[in-house]
């Protein structure tokens, strides 16, 4: 539930959400097509396609965006992401299952990928585009993390009329977390991957408030 503002001349504003892949320990994923019992707890299967995944086909100025490599059935290896068309970008971790930048021109941008899955070598590719208007806040940035692993999230806020304390956050798919602290009226969060039994995507988003006037009444 979200708290009602002291001002009646409030807007509500969805912040972009934020994706974070957690990995199972020893690597790529379980073993294929074998169906097996054990104690931990079975993560839900996730339904999207393999392959590449990246949760907007569109984006804008200073919005992040993530892609990730997912095969949660198979053993990867040998991950390196490159981008091959586009102004340049800057990511960190090219070796990983996930990468995320922040595109700052608008226009067409392309990434490959090439890795070993299961003993073969494959390379896959992604495009999308990158409208000429700027985002104002936006959750940064989605990355891959092992379980157990320590998880933060931040909101960047580019807009002096949003009000911070007025940010909620909420998971909105994948297992369970936990937040180690209180997340209302907070730009950053933090947690603790959980345990899963096969690579999983697990996704959040912020809401918040702007300043502006506008004919409207208070929301709750």
């Amino acid at each position: 539930m979200f708290h009602m503002l002291n001002r009646q001349n409030t807007r509500r504003i969805l912040l972009i959400s934020s994706i974070i892949l957690f990995q199972a320990c020893g690597g790529g994923g379980g073993n294929s097509g074998n169906n097996s019992t054990s104690n931990t707890n079975t993560t839900p299967s996730d339904t999207r396609a393999t392959g590449i995944v990246a949760f907007t086909d569109s984006a804008k100025r200073s919005q992040p965006v993530e892609l990730f490599l997912y095969y949660p059935n198979d053993n990867l290896s040998n991950i390196n992401w490159q981008q091959t068309a586009g102004s340049n970008v800057v990511f960190h971790a090219g070796n990983s299952k996930g990468i995320a930048f922040t595109p700052l021109d608008a226009g067409e941008y392309s990434f490959q990928v090439s890795f070993n899955r299961n003993g073969a070598n494959e390379q896959l590719s992604y495009s999308f585009t990158v409208a000429d208007e700027v985002n104002q806040v936006s959750a940064r940035l989605g990355h891959a993390a092992l379980e157990g692993n320590d998880v933060s999230l931040r909101v960047t806020l580019e807009n002096s009329n949003i009000n911070s304390s007025s940010i909620q956050w909420q998971q909105t798919s994948g297992p369970t977390v936990s937040f180690s602290e209180a997340t209302s009226g907070e730009t950053a969060v933090f947690f603790t991957a959980p345990s899963v039994t096969t690579d999983s995507f697990v996704e959040f988003t912020a809401v918040s408030y702007t300043h502006l006037t506008l004919p409207t009444t208070p929301y709750v």
